[in-house]
Protein backbone atom coordinates (compact mmCIF):
# COMPACT_ATOMS: atom_id res chain seq x y z
CA UNK A 1 0.00 0.00 0.00
CA UNK A 2 1.34 3.65 -0.86
CA UNK A 3 0.72 6.25 1.40
CA UNK A 4 0.91 9.67 0.29
CA UNK A 5 1.25 13.01 1.31
CA UNK A 6 -0.27 16.36 0.61
CA UNK A 7 0.70 19.56 -0.40
CA UNK A 8 0.10 22.96 -2.11
CA UNK A 9 1.08 23.62 -5.61
CA UNK A 10 1.92 27.08 -5.79
CA UNK A 11 2.13 26.94 -9.70
CA UNK A 12 -1.06 25.18 -10.09
CA UNK A 13 -2.64 27.05 -7.01
CA UNK A 14 -4.34 23.62 -5.68
CA UNK A 15 -3.38 21.03 -3.57
CA UNK A 16 -2.18 17.89 -4.89
CA UNK A 17 -0.83 14.55 -3.40
CA UNK A 18 2.68 12.76 -3.65
CA UNK A 19 3.92 9.07 -2.69
CA UNK A 20 5.61 9.06 0.61
CA UNK A 21 9.69 9.07 0.72
CA UNK A 22 11.05 5.92 2.09
CA UNK A 23 12.04 7.88 5.52
CA UNK A 24 8.33 9.27 5.55
CA UNK A 25 6.98 6.43 5.08
CA UNK A 26 9.28 4.21 7.93
CA UNK A 27 7.95 7.19 10.33
CA UNK A 28 4.45 6.53 9.68
CA UNK A 29 4.72 2.81 9.58
CA UNK A 30 6.46 3.42 13.28
CA UNK A 31 3.75 5.62 14.38
CA UNK A 32 1.08 2.86 13.58
CA UNK A 33 3.19 0.26 15.45
CA UNK A 34 3.20 2.31 18.18
CA UNK A 35 -0.67 3.63 18.06
CA UNK A 36 -1.41 0.02 17.94
CA UNK A 37 -0.04 -1.04 20.84
CA UNK A 38 -2.38 -1.45 23.99
CA UNK A 39 -2.40 1.43 26.35
CA UNK A 40 -1.48 0.32 30.21
CA UNK A 41 -4.68 0.95 32.05
CA UNK A 42 -4.01 3.35 35.48
CA UNK A 43 -6.07 1.75 36.97
CA UNK A 44 -8.84 -1.64 36.63
CA UNK A 45 -11.68 -3.14 38.79
CA UNK A 46 -10.04 -5.01 41.58
CA UNK A 47 -12.44 -8.18 40.82
CA UNK A 48 -10.85 -8.28 37.18
CA UNK A 49 -7.13 -7.71 39.01
CA UNK A 50 -7.97 -10.19 41.40
CA UNK A 51 -9.52 -12.68 38.70
CA UNK A 52 -6.19 -12.18 36.29
CA UNK A 53 -3.82 -12.57 38.88
CA UNK A 54 -5.90 -15.96 39.67
CA UNK A 55 -5.50 -16.98 36.49
CA UNK A 56 -1.67 -16.32 36.49
CA UNK A 57 -1.54 -18.29 39.76
CA UNK A 58 -0.17 -15.62 41.73
CA UNK A 59 -2.74 -14.64 43.84
CA UNK A 60 -1.90 -16.33 46.80
CA UNK A 61 1.31 -15.10 46.64
CA UNK A 62 -0.31 -11.46 46.86
CA UNK A 63 -2.15 -12.46 49.65
CA UNK A 64 0.85 -13.45 51.36
CA UNK A 65 2.61 -10.69 50.71
CA UNK A 66 0.41 -8.42 51.61
CA UNK A 67 -0.42 -9.71 55.11
CA UNK A 68 3.46 -9.20 55.42
CA UNK A 69 2.75 -5.45 55.39
CA UNK A 70 0.10 -4.69 57.68
CA UNK A 71 -3.88 -4.45 58.36
CA UNK A 72 -3.30 -1.42 56.38
CA UNK A 73 -2.18 -3.29 53.17
CA UNK A 74 -4.62 -6.12 53.54
CA UNK A 75 -7.48 -3.46 54.37
CA UNK A 76 -6.72 -2.08 50.87
CA UNK A 77 -6.32 -5.52 49.20
CA UNK A 78 -9.83 -6.41 50.78
CA UNK A 79 -11.81 -3.49 50.11
CA UNK A 80 -10.20 -1.42 47.75
CA UNK A 81 -12.73 -1.29 44.63
CA UNK A 82 -9.82 -0.48 42.07
CA UNK A 83 -6.10 -1.50 41.91
CA UNK A 84 -4.12 1.43 40.81
CA UNK A 85 -1.00 0.57 38.33
CA UNK A 86 1.02 3.53 40.62
CA UNK A 87 0.14 1.98 43.81
CA UNK A 88 2.96 1.47 45.63
CA UNK A 89 1.85 -2.09 47.25
CA UNK A 90 1.62 -3.33 43.40
CA UNK A 91 4.49 -2.13 42.49
CA UNK A 92 6.45 -3.49 45.69
CA UNK A 93 5.31 -6.93 45.14
CA UNK A 94 6.04 -7.02 41.50
CA UNK A 95 9.40 -5.84 42.48
CA UNK A 96 9.98 -8.21 45.27
CA UNK A 97 8.52 -11.21 43.15
CA UNK A 98 10.56 -9.92 39.89
CA UNK A 99 7.68 -9.69 38.14
CA UNK A 100 7.85 -5.81 37.02
CA UNK A 101 8.14 -6.81 33.31
CA UNK A 102 4.85 -8.63 33.46
CA UNK A 103 3.13 -6.23 35.45
CA UNK A 104 1.79 -3.73 32.92
CA UNK A 105 0.32 -7.06 30.76
CA UNK A 106 -1.15 -8.27 34.00
CA UNK A 107 -3.20 -5.01 33.89
CA UNK A 108 -3.73 -4.94 30.03
CA UNK A 109 -5.26 -8.33 30.76
CA UNK A 110 -7.69 -6.81 34.07
CA UNK A 111 -9.04 -4.33 31.84
CA UNK A 112 -9.59 -6.26 29.21
CA UNK A 113 -11.88 -8.85 31.28
CA UNK A 114 -15.71 -8.24 30.87
CA UNK A 115 -17.08 -9.64 33.66
CA UNK A 116 -21.22 -9.56 33.40
CA UNK A 117 -21.87 -12.02 35.94
CA UNK A 118 -20.50 -15.14 37.74
CA UNK A 119 -20.60 -18.16 35.28
CA UNK A 120 -19.32 -21.22 38.00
Amino acid sequence: MTDFADYWDADEQRQKQRPLTADEQAELTERRRVAALPVVPESVPKLNARLVLIGAGYWDDVVAFTALRGPVAVAFLEDALTMRRDNPLVNAWATARGKTAELDSLFIAAEALKIDEFTG
